[in-house]
């Protein structure tokens, strides 16, 4: 039982986590975009 919702604890844990990098890496894309464009147009 303890087991059960530590593993299901843990799983919510890593879908957030998860959901944290791929937010993380679409915001530093999208700089990493804007800043290209940036440097382009100077």
């Amino acid at each position: 039982m303890i087991s059960g919702l530590f593993i299901t604890a843990e799983s919510f844990a890593w879908k957030i986590v998860h959901q944290f990098v791929l937010s993380l890496q679409f915001s530093y894309k999208r700089r990493q975009r804007e800043s290209g464009c940036f440097q382009r147009r100077h």
